[in-house]
């Protein structure tokens, strides 16, 4: 709007050095123009769909209609009267209502737009919650995932490793203690001896007629009984005694913390039974095998793991030359 407020200058300007007839005239009609120049943008705004353009046309309207009937009532085209001679105090009035409803209404929509903006943030901070709630589940089971199959390696692992230390210190066709088992037992066995005072015995088994049983039915019908006979021995012993394998027919028994060596003649007994007795081989023929028995007293016989075994050798091929 330059161009009408540079009209407005020139107005004031005839006002005051020309004519006031001419001023006045040109007055209402730049006001008229103003008027019906807001009026079109009023229609392009609201043709527009912007908020608060209704009333903005309205008022305008309300304006233009008492301008052009005060102009009309100047120009002599109307009567006087309350209404004509009033009529732009009353569209003014209406305009400052309208344009008042016009800017109610365009708070409003400001409002609206900022509860939209607001609605569309807390909707995006819903979706990245979710979207995050969602990350750490899937960061959770693959963790619970990798965690999982760390415990199943590490439960594998010391299967594997069990499976090992057993492989090391045991016989694998009977499950009995191998040879470097049965050292590390002699060996504590000798400390606690000499701590508590009291003997232990070695007894060294040699089993007779092991190799008829291997020609007549087959190696693994000798593998058979001697599983058998070393479950019979293991069975027949304490938990804390030591039953070994430490060749193809021969066992060894350690027999700790004994409290009366009167009563060894009897273990050796019991032994002989144990591995006397018949065996059952899968197919139904039984089998039986002698035995041979070396016995060597800890520290009567020896005071050293290779003396004490040599001396309950040395007692089994007595036995098995006595027999």
């Amino acid at each position: 709007m330059p161009g009408l407020g540079g009209l407005f200058v020139l107005i004031f300007l005839c006002t005051l050095f020309w004519s006031y007839y001419l001023a006045a005239l040109a007055v209402n009609l730049a006001a008229l123009t103003f008027a019906v120049v807001a009026l079109l943008l009023g229609v392009v705004s609201f043709y527009q769909g912007r908020p608060g353009a209704r009333f903005f046309v309205l008022a305008w309207i309300s304006l233009l209609v008492g301008m052009v009937v005060l102009e009309l009532h100047n120009l002599g085209f109307l009567p006087s009267n309350l209404l004509t001679t009033n009529a732009m105090l009353i569209g003014s009035g209406l305009e400052m209502v309208l344009l008042s409803l016009a800017l109610g209404d365009r708070i409003n929509a400001i409002q609206r737009e900022q509860d939209q903006l607001q609605q569309q943030a807390l909707e995006e901070n819903r979706r990245m919650v979710k979207a995050l709630r969602e990350s750490e589940q899937v960061l959770e089971t693959r963790v619970m995932q990798r965690t999982e199959a760390l415990e199943q390696a590490n439960a594998a692992l010391k299967a594997s490793q069990v499976q090992l230390e057993q492989q090391a210190s045991h016989d694998d066709l009977t499950g009995l203690a191998n040879r470097k088992l049965l050292a590390d037992r002699l060996d504590s066995a000798m400390a606690r001896s000499r701590r508590l005072g009291k003997p232990f015995a070695l007894l060294v088994l040699d089993l007779d007629k092991f190799k008829l049983v291997n020609d007549q039915h087959g190696h693994s019908a000798g593998d058979e009984l001697l599983r058998q006979i070393a479950r019979r021995l293991r069975e027949g012993l304490r938990e804390m005694d030591t039953v070994a394998r430490v060749g193809g027919d021969e066992f060894v028994v350690l027999v700790e913390q004994i409290e009366d060596a009167a009563t060894l003649p009897a273990l050796m007994e019991k032994l002989q039974q144990l591995v006397t007795r018949n065996v059952t081989l899968p197919g139904g023929h039984q089998v039986a095998v002698g035995v041979s028995i070396g016995l060597a007293v800890f520290p009567r016989d020896a005071t050293d793991s290779d003396a004490l075994f040599n001396a309950a050798d040395r007692a089994m091929y007595q036995a098995k030359a006595d027999s």
